[in-house]
């Protein structure tokens, strides 16, 4: 079960289920989500515990890890005790339950208790999105459309599967970027040219460089996935690549939440 089909048959099972949480558990296990991926910006993603505000350093569908930058404070967090806290998402955010299991220096370790179903599916979809991003590979160019073949391109394909086409201008910096994941039964894709974001939906489901039905307005759902894809990127060089496309997709995701 991998990307939207994923969560398209999770969401039956879960309806037709005595036991959601559990089944959902299970779920992510066979996907492979308790593998820990890195949050690169570290704006993006906080720790709201205890009236106080964290970067969250990297997590998974188990736990994460948050900076309390005074290790002095991080004492006063007790081992083993379930705890209300919140965790924000790109200007979202949504209720969990965690545990402190371990402390290094200023870095807490927390460990979700996975009994709010809605928090649970929010959480799950996230760390879908992270990993696609984090599993990005360079594949051949001819699995890809001809005008994407040129040498200036650059193709990459995560878990999801995901697809992102990056071209470089002068100087080796980057000059278009399309990202193309699958939402549903389509694939959505966000494109930015020259300093221009749009979004768009595929009309006929053959991945990058399909024929595109572009929306008229930045279409915000789209925009926040893709955002989440590209926060999970590991690898530095491509990191560089996507960083102006993903500072002005911040901004333009922080202007349509206001």
């Amino acid at each position: 079960m991998e990307g939207a089909s994923f969560w398209k048959k999770l969401s039956d099972k879960m309806s037709k289920s005595k036991d959601p949480v559990k089944d959902i558990e299970q779920a992510m296990k066979d996907l492979r989500a308790y593998e820990r991926y890195k949050v690169w910006d570290l704006e993006a993603v906080k720790l709201i515990y205890g009236g106080s505000t964290y970067n969250v350093r990297d997590m998974s569908f188990s736990g994460l890890g948050a900076d309390w930058i005074n290790a002095s404070e991080l004492e006063q967090v007790p081992f083993n005790t379930i705890t209300d806290a919140k965790m924000h998402v790109l200007g979202q955010e949504f209720p969990v339950h965690v545990i402190c299991v371990r402390k290094m220096g200023s870095i807490g370790g927390l460990r979700f208790q996975h009994d709010l179903p809605e928090s649970l599916v929010k959480l799950g979809t996230f760390i879908e999105h992270l990993r696609g991003g984090a599993t990005f590979q360079e594949i051949d160019k001819s699995n890809v459309k001809e005008k994407y073949q040129h040498p200036d391109w650059i193709a990459l394909r995560g878990d999801g599967p995901v697809d992102l086409l990056i071209s470089k201008g002068t100087g080796g910096s980057t000059r278009d970027a399309v990202l193309s994941f699958p939402r549903g039964e389509q694939y959505q894709e966000l494109t930015w040219n020259h300093g221009v974001i749009k979004t768009g939906v595929t009309m006929d489901n053959s991945g990058p460089g399909s024929r595109v039905a572009q929306t008229q307005e930045v279409d915000e759902t789209t925009l926040r996935q893709g955002i989440e894809i590209l926060l999970g990127v590991k690898q530095a060089d491509w990191r560089v690549l996507i960083e102006p496309l993903l500072i002005q997709a911040l901004s333009l995701l922080k202007k349509k939440a206001t």
